[in-house]
């Protein structure tokens, strides 16, 4: 009877071990032949490379996806959604004005020292930017008139006729000389416009004087200039 156990012990007995890759060998022992064949892969052994593969695969998809523009990061998202600048200067808030500034604006107001008013009010707003500060300064430059000398000739222009309009015929004739001074060269428009102005106000030879000058710059349509030269000359008779 052959002991089945005899090749085992042999094999454990007889040298290195052979790994599971390992070519089939051949070895005779106690006149048995013993033919040990390399084991086969189960299905589990193809998994580990199909796994790697899969997870490779993945990988450069991903290094695309990030490095090809994909993916623009949380700053640039960040970016997108901020709000874009006006360009707009903001005021500075406002700082705490000292009583005795408000006491000198009261005390000059009541004496209608407007100029020396808006001296003190700017020279506080510089040291203490202040809105009511620049209220009053604006104020101020309008009772001085000085307001219109930071006009345009055209807001001069729509002021003048605005004006005009409401029934204000002196200040329509402010803006109307502001708007000659501003006016571009060869313009006809402001002439008119205060020539029709001092009309109405009754000042005949003024009014005639800008109605003349403005036909000669080319007003149209001159019916208009025509037409309001032959009024004054009509309530001259």
């Amino acid at each position: 009877m052959v002991d089945d156990r005899s090749p085992a012990h042999g094999s454990q007995s007889g040298g290195a071990s052979e790994g599971p890759g390992s070519l089939p060998e051949r070895k005779e022992l106690d006149g048995f032949k013993v033919v040990r064949t390399a084991p086969q892969q189960s299905e589990g052994g193809l998994l580990g490379p199909l796994i790697l593969l899969v997870i490779l695969a993945a990988g450069g998809g991903f290094a695309a996806y990030k490095f090809g523009g994909g993916d623009q990061g949380p700053e640039s998202s960040a970016g997108d959604s901020s709000p874009p600048t006006s360009g707009v200067r903001q005021p500075p808030p406002d700082e705490e004005v000292p009583d005795y500034v408000w006491e000198r604006l009261d005390f000059l107001e009541g004496e209608g020292s407007f100029e020396k008013a808006l001296e003190v009010a700017e020279e506080a707003n510089k040291e203490t930017p202040n809105s009511q500060l620049r209220a009053k300064i604006a104020r101020y430059r309008k009772e001085l008139g000085l307001d219109k000398l930071d006009l345009t000739f055209p807001q001069a222009l729509q002021k003048a006729q605005a004006a005009q309009r409401s029934g204000e015929l002196e200040e329509a004739l402010e803006y109307a000389d502001v708007a000659v001074d501003l006016s571009p060269e060869g313009d006809a428009q402001a002439y008119f416009l205060r020539g029709r102005i001092l009309v109405l106000l009754g000042k005949k030879e003024e009014a005639q004087e800008d109605l003349e000058e403005a036909l000669d710059r080319g007003y149209e349509p001159a019916a208009e200039v025509e037409k309001l030269l032959d009024q004054l000359e009509g309530s001259g008779e």
